[in-house]
């Protein structure tokens, strides 16, 4: 009630001053006292229309009310008029049909989500690269490709790296993004551990440049980087290691592996040798290095020394699965221990 007796007031209020501003001559009394009036109704009628609207128009309750006065005091008359009309008529004539621009489907079954998760990979190195090389189906390159998500890190980049080459848009654009979704995921790392190296303290300035080390290691180790591009990230490596080993509380047996391994990826193998039994020397257990010694001596050219460190480690029980075929065939070979010839042996 008390709404309607506002309203009828507003607009009495209205039209009786555009009725004494018309009726009288122009001058400046007039105008003012005119809106005086219109100020008045346009409050008024503000105070009423804020009250219908909806709630999230509602609140904050002043910002909407003096947006609402605005907008009638602007426009005299006719925008008293408009406003309280259209709002009136939002209220009470509400669009009846909306149209979403979206319509729910259900979930296609993709070949690349199963229903039942394995921890063992569908498909071997091996049978997918068999699968990429071979097979006609795209799909089933696709899946190959995809597939690679569930294998280890530098495994799954040497398949994706054979996709690349496919003759298929769509097999080489997901091998594409998949490998770049990975060096993205090193980048970020390793521009978080410069920031971190120039802004942390000394205590924490240790922390950043391992792990900057370490990834600069893992863009060469993984593959990612080839050629000219892999022998900068080695270097880097290489650098930040040996900053970080002047520190004598960094000498640990783990920055002494990284920069042994970083030496043995650069061919530098005497500074490979010295690094990793210094490693040794610290604490490192001599069986974590026996393969990369071993490495170091073949490419050095000691075949026998390779060799004694071959059978040093062969006793280690603990010894990955993946080192198995190396030994049997250097080992258990009987054409390679009785063949002297170093070409042989290094082929």
């Amino acid at each position: 009630m008390v709404k309607k007796w506002l309203v009828l007031l507003a607009i009495s209020l209205e039209v009786y001053g555009l009725q004494d501003f018309f009726s009288r001559e122009s001058d400046r009394e007039g105008l003012i006292q005119y809106l005086m009036l219109h100020g008045l109704a346009s409050a008024l009628l503000s105070l009423v229309l804020v009250k219908l609207l909806p709630e999230r128009y509602r609140t904050p309750w002043l910002p909407s009310a003096l947006f609402l006065f605005s907008l009638q005091f602007a426009i005299p008359f006719i925008g008293i008029v408009g406003v309280f009309v259209g709002i009136v008529l939002a209220l009470y004539l509400p669009r009846s049909n909306r149209k979403y621009p979206w319509s729910e489907t259900t979930i296609p079954d993709l070949p690349f989500k199963p229903n039942e998760v394995s921890l063992k990979p569908l498909y071997s190195q091996g049978g997918l690269r068999q699968v990429l090389r071979e097979s006609n189906d795209t799909d089933k390159r696709l899946k190959a490709v995809l597939a690679t998500k569930r294998m280890k890190k530098r495994e799954a980049i040497e398949i994706l790296q054979n996709a690349l080459s496919d003759k298929v848009d769509d097999v080489r654009l997901l091998a594409y993004s998949m490998l770049d979704g990975m060096e993205k995921e090193i980048s970020t790392k390793i521009v978080h551990c410069l920031e971190g190296v120039k802004s942390a303290s000394k205590e924490q300035r240790a922390v950043f440049k391992r792990s900057l080390a370490q990834n600069y290691w893992e863009m060469s180790y993984l593959g990612l980087a080839k050629g000219g591009v892999r022998r900068h990230f080695l270097n880097s490596a290489k650098k930040v290691l040996e900053e970080l080993l002047e520190d004598m509380e960094q000498q640990n047996p783990d920055n002494l592996k990284i920069k042994g391994r970083v030496h043995l990826a650069l061919e530098e193998y005497d500074d490979a040798i010295s690094t990793l039994y210094q490693a040794v020397a610290t604490g490192l257990p001599r069986s974590q290095v026996l393969p990369y010694l071993a490495e170091a001596a073949f490419y050095s050219g000691e075949y026998d020394h390779m060799l004694h460190l071959l059978e040093e480690y062969s006793a280690d029980v603990h010894k990955p699965d993946m080192f198995t075929p190396v030994l049997q065939y250097w080992l258990k070979n009987p054409d390679t221990q009785d063949n002297n010839d170093p070409v042989l042996e290094a082929q």
